[in-house]
């Protein structure tokens, strides 16, 4: 038979890492005798109040046979019953909640993934009492993890689905800094270019490894399969300083657009606001009424974009309504541009036009000359789709080069 095993909520502020602690279940599994089909990384609702680290679950999909499905069972017991143990002694905030499900392979309800990735989604019940379960664990933490563990399980991998390679050092390395070889982006870059997000170009800034306190060494994005292991193997033959315990490449959601509904199309109604610290909020009208659309100092030319947009512009705008009903912008197209930087013109003499008031005309200040009323604009181009640099996007986020 065909398992799908969700994990979710095991990271913490000052350690943990859900993707390592899937890989030691994987392994222990494969070594009762299961044999790997797939994993899954699936990243879910941004706004999430109790959203993990990288705010993502996993899945991992094994053929179980029927003669050591009862080892596997009392395997995934002893295996996440040390987990929560581990979690009691060094998560000191209480933060992690640990969750496990397990289902017949792609039999759990796809809605769960769906209503996890675009809102808030509690329904523990529905859950558990899914017909296709087959087994569940959560602590006496909470019951928070069964929700991603479900998602996980939940969704379906399509073609244009991403892959993402993780390398994992020693769980006693975190903590330490991360001896990153200064030639593993120029690699990345220059030798598979259908690998993404290596490094960002704004800050001159490499991505592929993380800055927190996790098991993570390092992870590569690809378009494909095939690419993101090549790009792995390059990576693995280089010297990180330390021993790489262990890889495996997920399958993920990542650049879908899942958590988006679809372009919003709107029209701006004042000036940008530019708060302190560079955050820039205003209001547009949509078919759905008036939202205030919020932007933040670290979209980087996204925000500057949004800061130079007038009233009367039309613009299209891909982002996620907050739970406080605000728009947060992710992609933004200007597709047409009132005019802007208004200015009375100069009379034929040189002398400046300035407006008489009812009458609707304009008098030269030097030769008395009147002429009709008009108004002289600069020319205000529109733009294409803008983003933000890739260290500030989210994971769901498609790039607008995949567009």
């Amino acid at each position: 038979m065909i398992w799908a095993i969700g994990i979710d909520d095991t990271d913490y502020h000052e350690g943990g890492c859900t993707t390592w602690q899937a890989n030691q279940l994987h392994n222990i599994l494969i070594s009762c005798g299961a044999k790997s089909i797939q994993r899954r990384l699936v990243r879910l609702w941004p706004f999430a109040v109790r959203r993990t680290r990288g705010n993502a679950a996993i899945a991992l999909i094994m053929d179980i046979s029927s003669d050591i499905q009862n080892e596997c069972i009392n395997a995934i017991n002893t295996w996440f019953t040390k987990l929560v143990n581990d979690l009691k002694n060094n998560d000191v905030a209480k933060h992690a909640r640990p969750g496990l499900i397990i289902c017949k392979h792609e039999q759990f309800d796809e809605s769960v993934y769906w209503n996890c990735v675009k809102s808030e989604y509690t329904d523990i019940n529905k859950i558990v009492n899914d017909p296709s379960v087959i087994h569940y664990l959560t602590s006496d933490l909470g019951d928070d993890g069964l929700i991603g563990a479900a998602a996980s399980i939940s969704w379906k991998p399509s073609p244009e689905s991403t892959f993402e390679a993780i390398a994992w050092r020693h769980i006693s390395k975190c903590g330490s800094p991360r001896n990153i070889p200064q030639n593993s982006t120029n690699i990345l870059e220059n030798l598979h270019p259908n690998t993404f997000m290596n490094r960002d170009p704004t800050y001159d800034r490499g991505l592929i490894s993380p800055r927190t306190p996790c098991p993570v060494l390092f992870g590569i994005r690809g378009w494909n399969y095939v690419d993101t292991l090549n790009a792995l193997q390059d990576m693995l033959k280089l010297d990180w300083n330390e021993d790489i315990v262990d890889y495996a490449i997920h399958i993920s959601n990542q650049c879908s657009d899942d958590h988006l509904e679809g372009i919003i199309e709107a029209t701006v109604l004042d000036i940008p606001i530019r708060n302190r610290g560079g955050h820039i909020d205003l209001n547009i009208l949509t078919l759905s009424g008036v939202i205030k659309l919020i932007s933040f100092k670290e979209g980087g030319i996204l925000n500057r974009k949004i800061g130079e947009l007038l009233p009367g512009d039309k613009i299209h705008v891909l982002g996620l309504i907050s739970p406080e009903g605000e728009l947060h912008v992710e992609r933004l197209k200007r597709v047409f541009s009132s005019p802007g930087n208004l200015i009375r013109p100069n009379c034929s003499c040189g002398g400046h036009l300035k407006s008489t008031g009812k009458s609707a005309q304009l008098k030269c200040k030097l030769c008395k000359n009147i002429v009709s009323s008009y108004w002289l604009s600069s020319r205000r181009i529109s733009h294409d789709w803008v983003e933000p640099p890739s260290s500030n996007r989210r994971h769901l986020s498609t790039p607008v080069i995949r567009m």
